[in-house]
């Protein structure tokens, strides 16, 4: 339709109603303009469903995020949606990370923006139209929150999120200033903040909603009194919401064929799930497998409660390929579990965190204390345990990394069971990576980082070379040389990162790299623009930096200053053992290196035991189940990242590079 037209065909009264919403859920019906209908509610709601928020972020995936964001847009319009503020934040969390935090990708500003960006366009691809929010609840906007809507919405980065609508606090002036940002769509009231209509729209409110006909009145009160002076910022927001009803008003029937939505949810999911530990355990091989714990019949889905559902669940999954005993929850699965399986058997343990929906109460991170003896009892007797940690939102799991094989599967959405049963025999290998810090209490009572953000294992043999500054596409990018020497297809996630003013470590760009069996390719990471650094951190963790690259920064340019050595980094293991600071630190306990690296754990142990020796075998075994990494982290730089690196060394038979590593003599690397 000819918007502006229309508009000037409109009385003040109608371009009034036009700017205030009829409820909730849609705008007034107006001469012969349709009512748009928008959408409130839990984030994969009805039908089959999709990975959360949280779980796509693990996927440090743009393509699956769009392609979530696609299945969400076929969805509006089969229900004939036209606005769907069914949708994550574009920003990340300010402060402390709970209070209903799972409806968001992450706290960490440059993966949630990107991931964003790229859910709404598969969710505009299809039409409907998108009002994203800003902050969680609405509210006014901080300082910082402002700044980095700003970098999403000018597009300074490496993504620009354009939705068709913005959530505003209707009780302040930001709509103003995001349109002073240049976005030109509608800015919508969050849900009950407008008070006074007429100083929202002054404020730069267009839409208010629930809205109503006193806020009608309110308008036309105030430009007849002279409280807004003339029409032309009713005008002006009377246009963007017209635009916004053409753009995205379809009055056709959608169909949804909910056999290729749930093979989606399955490759999804797939690309979600994080493999966090693996002595030697996965992919499982043997034919004969018990699966534990009630959430393996209903994994977390992180849809709302209550909805239709077609997940396959992890049991009806594994039951296709294996012979599968189930043992359910409760207080004698323990006993249960040990009488039943054999001593070469595989037992899978499912445990839960959080509640099943991405609406819970986000602070329950305790995990099962029943489900977490049961694992511990289960190692004792020798068997081959792999622990899958269904749900959303950090938890502690120390305890829990007492199993062999270690999967956080973060709300799969239904095809999680299906996707997880794959990873486990390894028809694919897994590819996510943590999207927050993991932490865990150590013995002094303080919080430590036990996996960090970016961090997964794969199937993979990945060997990076050649590190180097470049340009890709006439923008600045690192650029590197990869291989998957291993004898799986599988991928792995290169990351970027810079130190900001604070010292803090911040991400920069990412790239998941996806390659076949023994395939090489050049990779190419393009940057945004950084201020104020002098050098670039490549890793595939935040904590495992494979190279640092000097740079001088010029303005917009970012030029090598001093190359560092290229350096070839074992990111993932292959089926061959090949030990790493990711591996269990009893793991090497076979070698030299490797035993007085633990004899040096058990007498810091003894120590903070107050040289109760119970205390400290108890503390020296827990210690051996985490990876080495950690533990060393875990007794405050007591024991020494360089002999951590000897025993590695020496434990993958490199036994006079172990000697030069513990002397200090050679690279780190």
């Amino acid at each position: 339709m000819d918007t502006k037209q229309v508009l000037k065909a409109m009385t003040r009264e109608e371009k009034a109603a036009l700017v205030c919403g009829t409820g909730r859920d849609s705008t007034f019906s107006i001469r012969a303009l349709p009512s748009l209908k928008f959408v409130y509610g839990g984030f994969g709601r009805g039908g089959v469903r999709m990975p959360s928020a949280f779980a796509l972020a693990c996927s440090f995936d743009e393509r699956a995020a769009y392609e979530a964001g696609l299945e969400e847009g076929r969805r509006c319009c089969a229900s004939g949606e036209h606005v769907t503020a069914d949708v994550p934040p574009l920003l990340p969390f300010c402060g402390e990370n709970d209070g209903g935090r799972y409806r968001g990708f992450s706290s960490d500003s440059t993966l949630t923006m990107s991931l964003a960006a790229a859910y709404i366009d598969g969710v505009q691809s299809t039409g409907v139209g998108v009002c994203a929010r800003t902050t969680l609840y609405g509210g006014a906007l901080s300082s910082a929150e402002r700044a980095l809507l700003k970098t999403a919405l000018t597009g300074d980065g490496k993504a620009k999120c354009s939705p068709k609508a913005l959530f505003v606090d209707g009780a302040g002036n930001d709509g103003n200033y995001i349109r002073s940002l240049g976005f030109k769509g509608v800015t919508v009231s969050e849900l009950g903040t407008v008070g006074d209509r007429a100083a929202a729209l002054a404020g730069g409110v267009d839409l208010s909603m629930p809205g109503g006909e006193n806020e009608k009145s309110g308008i036309c009160n105030a430009l007849n009194h002279g409280r807004i002076a003339g029409d032309g910022v009713l005008n002006d927001s009377a246009l963007r919401v017209l635009e916004l009803i053409d753009e995205t008003y379809d009055d056709h029937e959608y169909g949804l064929n909910e056999t290729e939505r749930r093979k989606k949810s399955v490759a999804l999911a797939e690309e979600c799930a994080v493999l966090l530990k693996n002595d030697a355990v996965l992919p499982l091989s043997g034919d004969r497998v018990t699966i534990i714990g009630l959430q393996a019949e209903s994994l977390p889905t992180g849809g709302e409660e209550g909805g239709k559902s077609a997940c396959v669940s992890l049991v009806e999954a594994m039951k296709a390929d294996r012979r599968v005993r189930f043992v359910g929850g409760g207080t004698d699965m323990a006993e249960e579990a040990l009488e039943q399986t054999l001593p070469d058997e595989t037992v899978i343990v499912v445990i839960s965190v959080g509640s099943n929906d991405c609406f819970g109460n986000p602070r329950t991170r305790d995990l099962d204390e029943e489900s977490l003896e049961l694992i511990e009892r289960l190692e004792e007797s020798d068997r081959n345990v792999i622990a899958v940690i269904a749900g959303g939102g950090e938890a502690d799991l120390f305890r829990a990394s007492a199993a062999k094989g270690l999967i956080y599967a973060p709300y799969l959405g239904d095809g999680g069971g299906e996707a997880l049963k794959k990873i486990i025999l390894g028809e694919i290998s897994p590819s996510g990576r943590l999207c927050e810090d993991f932490y865990t209490v150590d013995h002094g009572g303080e919080r430590r980082v036990m996996f960090p953000f970016g961090y997964g294992l794969g199937y993979g043999n990945f060997v990076y070379s050649q590190i180097r500054m470049g340009k890709a596409g006439g923008k600045n990018a690192v650029l590197l040389n990869v291989s998957n020497d291993g004898r799986y297809t599988a991928a792995d996630t290169l990351q970027v990162y810079y130190t900001d003013e604070s010292g803090e470590k911040k991400l920069a760009a990412f790239e998941k790299i996806k390659l076949r069996a023994r395939e090489r390719r050049e990779v190419a990471v393009t940057l945004p623009r950084l201020g104020g650094i002098s050098e670039l951190l490549v890793g595939t963790s935040k904590s495992d930096i494979i190279a640092t690259l000097s740079v001088e920064n010029t303005g917009s340019e970012i030029t090598p200053r001093q190359e560092s050595k290229p350096v070839q980094k074992t990111a993932e293991q292959s089926g061959e053992k090949i030990y790493s600071l990711n591996s269990a630190l009893g793991e090497v306990c076979f070698c030299g290196a490797g035993k007085a690296l633990v004899k040096k754990v058990n007498k810091l142990a003894l120590k903070s035991a107050d040289n109760s020796k119970d205390r400290a075998l108890m503390l020296t075994n827990a210690a051996k189940r985490l990876p080495i990494a950690a533990a060393v982290a875990l007794f405050d730089g007591a024991v020494t990242m360089r002999a951590a690196r000897a025993a590695v060394l020496s434990a993958n038979g490199r036994k006079f590079k172990a000697f030069l590593t513990a002397l200090g003599i050679g690279s780190k690397h």
